[in-house]
């Protein structure tokens, strides 16, 4: 789980990293003037956050159900 609370799932296929799953939480309301910084979110809106749980399909439109993870140019160690 990374600091915005996301949780991703991966795995290594023939030296290629694949991002398998996605899990988190969305505010689903927009900025507004005045608005006092909510604590789950830290957007300033006015009244409670509109939370919707999102997944993999929200972010991307994989035909295989798994995304090739082609932006990640590093190299990964296990030991």
């Amino acid at each position: 789980m990374n600091w915005c609370g996301y949780t991703a799932h991966w795995e290594i296929t023939e030296r290629r990293l694949y991002l398998v799953g996605l899990s988190g939480r969305i505010c689903l309301r927009s900025p507004e003037d005045g608005g006092n910084k909510s604590l789950f979110c830290g957007i300033g809106h006015k009244g409670a956050c509109e939370i919707e749980e999102v997944g993999l399909s929200d972010f991307f439109t994989p035909s295989t159900g798994i995304v090739f993870a082609d932006w990640f140019t590093a190299e990964v160690r296990v030991t």
